[in-house]
């Protein structure tokens, strides 16, 4: 039983590991039973209750019950990293409705918040693209400054993507492109998301 159910534990995470997936701890959850059973396994385990002394054992039970209401209750009143809401995307929707300013059928490159852009711009008429690469970007900005010369293109660098700014920069530069208009979004959390305008660079 217990090969089985350390088997069924290194399954699941080696499944989540091999197949993309948001990682939030959320997921987790359904191994949480089986972790909780192994552990009591473990602590019930004859060969280690023979070598403590009952009150030894007593000991250890009331510092795992100790230990466990301190991670629930700390879960619970959100001080621990963990949970849905810890204003990590605070400002998101006033950042989406900064967006929908933008000329509409103009195309917007992103790299993080996906979901949360689809959710609050799912009608705008805004093309969204999306890029795992600088050098993704940048080829295809260069491709749509050369078909369609009059439509907009825009990125937008929240937080998390800020520090990409230079690679930008140096791959759309190979395209005749560079960033402009950079227009600074403050967030609600205290963090700055950028948005530039991708345009012609105004050297070789």
């Amino acid at each position: 039983m217990d090969r089985l159910l350390a088997a069924y534990v290194v399954g699941f995470l080696a499944v989540h590991v091999v197949i993309s997936f948001q990682p939030w701890d959320r997921y987790l959850l359904p191994l949480a039973p089986f972790v909780a059973l192994l552990a009591a396994r473990g602590i019930t385990n004859r060969a280690l209750t023979l070598t403590l002394s009952q009150r030894g054992r007593e000991l250890g039970v009331v510092i795992v019950v100790a230990t466990v209401a301190w991670g629930a209750m700390s879960g619970a009143m959100g001080r621990m990293p963990i949970g849905s809401d810890h204003e990590g995307y605070a400002g998101v929707q006033a950042l989406a409705m900064k967006l929908r300013e933008l000329p509409p059928d103009d195309a917007l490159y992103y790299r993080s918040l996906g979901w949360h852009y689809d959710y609050y711009l799912f009608d705008a008429s805004l093309e969204r693209r999306w890029w795992g690469s600088t050098w993704k970007l940048a080829a295809d900005a260069g491709q749509s400054a050369r078909e369609e010369p009059a439509r907009g293109q825009w990125v937008i660098l929240p937080p998390v993507d800020a520090g990409a700014t230079q690679d930008l920069r140096f791959a759309l530069a190979t395209q005749a492109l560079t960033l402009d208009d950079a227009q600074r979004l403050p967030m609600a959390n205290g963090e700055t998301a950028w948005l530039y305008r991708i345009a012609p660079a105004s050297r070789p």
